[in-house]
């Protein structure tokens, strides 16, 4: 079926592959010339080795869903940080195999552009994430924390400093406190 959807197309502007549980790398190569691709859903897909993911244009993708993506390798991560130039949107929720550096590389490369954020259940972020967090997020709207219950009041009173930032989810932070809520609720 994708044959038919992209044979000579060169202008998709968005995939969605959700809860393909493989994705075929030969399907996949009929997307390699297309520089269009703004919107890019992989959310729950095992197959997720850097022999699919090569295929991918990233250049222009403004939205990346990698939900439930559990066993997102670093060499797949490290085109996503450095080909995704236009990234505004991106949900890694599950991704269990990323850790603070990597979610620190992210907001390092495009913390200027990036405007909706879910970390949730990644259970690696901590303060140390959120410093990094606050001091690169430009734009940053909607940020999803929920599950990383690492994070204590100290990383809710950095969260402060981002004054775009009218959405935080912070379900299951069991090391916050409501004192710590109260101080980023009076802080703007």
């Amino acid at each position: 079926m994708l044959n038919l959807i992209l044979k000579d197309n060169r202008s998709l502007l968005s995939l969605n592959r959700e809860n393909i549980k493989w994705i075929d790398p030969i399907e996949l190569s009929k997307i390699v010339p297309n520089f269009r691709l703004c919107y890019l859903n992989l959310s729950s897909s095992f197959c997720m080795n850097y022999s699919v993911f090569q295929y991918f244009n990233l250049q222009n993708v403004q939205t990346l869903i990698l939900q439930q993506c559990h066993w997102i390798d670093k060499n797949i991560w490290n085109m996503i940080v450095c080909d995704c130039k236009k990234i505004e949107e991106i949900n890694l929720t599950g991704c269990w195999t990323l850790d603070q550096s990597d979610v620190q590389a992210l907001f390092e490369k495009h913390g200027s552009t990036l405007k909706i954020v879910s970390l949730e259940n990644i259970f690696s972020m901590s303060d140390v994430t959120i410093s990094t967090i606050a001091q690169h997020s430009k734009k940053l709207k909607i940020l999803n924390l929920k599950g990383c219950w690492r994070i204590t009041d100290n990383g809710l009173k950095m969260l402060s400093n981002i004054r775009t930032l009218n959405r935080l989810y912070l379900d299951l932070c069991y090391k916050t406190s409501l004192l710590g809520y109260r101080k980023l609720i009076d802080s703007g």
